[in-house]
């Protein structure tokens, strides 16, 4: 199913943005990080160019066209560019971020980064116990085009992949019609938990056709 799908071109990265912005503007995580609309706008719209670039040279970036209306990055835990890849995008954010956050109080920022730690390592378990497993990331329809089933066609791409290579993939996401989403795809809640004081909750969601993990379902949600 990922052949229907394109891989992620450079020239791609702008449309990426601006999908990744719309579909993310409203999420908890980046609410409880920019709290002001204007300027969370602002950073994400700045942001998601430079994070799909990163996320492409760790990663299989696919997108649904070549007007970006969906993508979704899939990437191997282990992969040895990955922590080459993340210092020069970390090296990068350093440079952007601190024009854009300079209207906010820089630590407030801090604060608000510092108390995400939970979600931050929400999948080191898995990390620590699976040398090489499949991780989604930055999956997102723009708001014009959903409903039109290209979440499916993405989700169908994920799990037919993990079929095929023999692995398991994880994700995380931090709203629960979210989570209700993936697991009507096909993947299983395994583990949900409030984080930064509360101000949302993050669901780890795994597929194991493969029966790899031990997985003990959450039954809370």
């Amino acid at each position: 199913m990922v052949n229907k799908l394109n891989k992620f071109k450079h020239s791609y990265a702008t449309r990426a943005g601006v999908t990744l912005t719309e579909a993310f503007m409203f999420s908890p995580v980046f609410m409880h990080l920019f709290p002001d609309e204007r300027r969370r706008r602002a950073i994400l719209s700045s942001l998601f160019p430079v994070m799909i670039r990163m996320l492409h040279a760790i990663g299989t970036v696919y997108v649904t066209s070549d007007r970006v209306e969906g993508l979704m990055c899939l990437r191997r835990h282990g992969s040895v560019r990955q922590k080459s890849t993340l210092a020069l995008f970390i090296a990068r954010l350093a440079v952007m971020l601190p024009g854009l956050i300079l209207k906010d109080s820089p630590r407030q920022l801090l604060r608000r980064i510092k108390g995400m730690k939970e979600a931050n390592t929400a999948l080191d378990e898995y990390k620590k116990m699976h040398r090489d497993f499949a991780v989604l990331d930055a999956v997102a329809v723009h708001p014009q085009h959903q409903g039109k089933g290209l979440f499916s066609i993405l989700m169908r791409s994920v799990l037919e992949d993990v079929e095929r290579t023999g692995s398991f993939c994880v994700l995380q996401t931090e709203t629960e019609t979210n989570s209700r989403i993936y697991q009507h795809a096909g993947f299983q809640l395994v583990r949900s938990f409030p984080c930064a004081g509360g101000a949302f909750t993050t669901y780890v969601l795994l597929y194991d056709p493969h029966g790899l993990t031990k997985i003990s379902t959450d039954d809370s949600q």
